[in-house]
């Protein structure tokens, strides 16, 4: 059984090393370049405030069923995201912080005020899931998915840069059941699978899921609530200690319409 600390500090730990089995999750709208093609042409400073969804839910790791985590997710276009996860309650230095800024992946480790620079298979597995999240985050908007020939249920991204996107759906309701990266042959691959999703009036959103790695699944996530409309400055996702001095509020807030 793992200690209390272990599942923030064995999510840094794996960052740290460049391990490919790490669990978090960045960026992009399925149909243009993934996060980690995008290159901007303006720097954080001179971008006006970007358009924003930020999904928080709940997390139990396999192994420390006991040990409840929270999870916040931040995704704007311009591949910029942010990602916050922490004990619930949470308690002092038990949380694990990304952010993904300006083309660079920074992680804070727990119990630590400096950031450093992600790089290295680390670093395109974050991205890669940021962007199966955004991906099914964006579930029902205006991506382009290829219908598999050979399979109707089958639905297909590849994008001019990183992994392609393979999704699953469920033949009665049309909604994925499984999403994972298609990446380099030996690679452990990375899914996120039995899906739930809540079906209203207006378009079917998703509400919980299992993150798997390899063949092991990492965590649950469930409670999923997603906020859309919003905007913030890139410098919401830059790290604290990186960020210039300025009056200029960071913090998100609803969109005009």
């Amino acid at each position: 059984m793992l200690s209390k600390a272990a599942p923030v500090a064995l999510l840094c730990a794996l960052l740290a090393c460049g391990d490919s089995n790490l669990e978090n999750p960045g960026h992009y709208e399925p149909g243009s370049p993934s996060v980690a093609a995008k290159t901007p042409t303006e720097t954080p400073a001179e971008q006006g405030p970007m358009k924003a969804l930020q999904a928080k839910s709940h997390v139990l790791y396999t192994g420390t069923p006991d040990d409840p985590h929270s999870l916040q997710i931040t995704l704007a276009d311009r591949g910029f995201a942010r990602l916050k996860l922490a004990s619930e309650p949470q308690v002092q230095g038990r949380r694990v912080l990304q952010h993904l800024c300006d083309g660079e992946l920074y992680v804070t480790a727990p119990r630590a005020s400096k950031s450093e620079i992600l790089e290295g298979p680390a670093s395109q597995t974050s991205r890669n899931w940021f962007d199966l999240r955004s991906a099914i985050y964006n579930w029902g908007g205006d991506p382009v998915w290829n219908v598999d020939p050979s399979n109707p249920s089958r639905r297909v991204f590849s994008g001019p840069d990183g992994p392609s996107i393979l999704v699953e759906l469920d033949p009665d309701t049309n909604l994925p059941m499984t999403i994972e990266c298609v990446i380099s042959e030996g690679a452990p691959r990375q899914r996120l699978i039995q899906m739930t999703w809540s079906q209203g009036s207006g378009p079917a959103q998703i509400t919980g899921f299992q993150v798997e790695s390899g063949n092991n699944v990492l965590w649950t996530e469930s409670k999923i609530q997603i906020r859309r409309g919003l905007t913030m400055r890139a410098d919401f996702f830059r790290p604290t200690d990186r960020r210039q001095d300025s009056d200029v509020p960071v913090t998100t807030h609803p969109a005009p319409e």
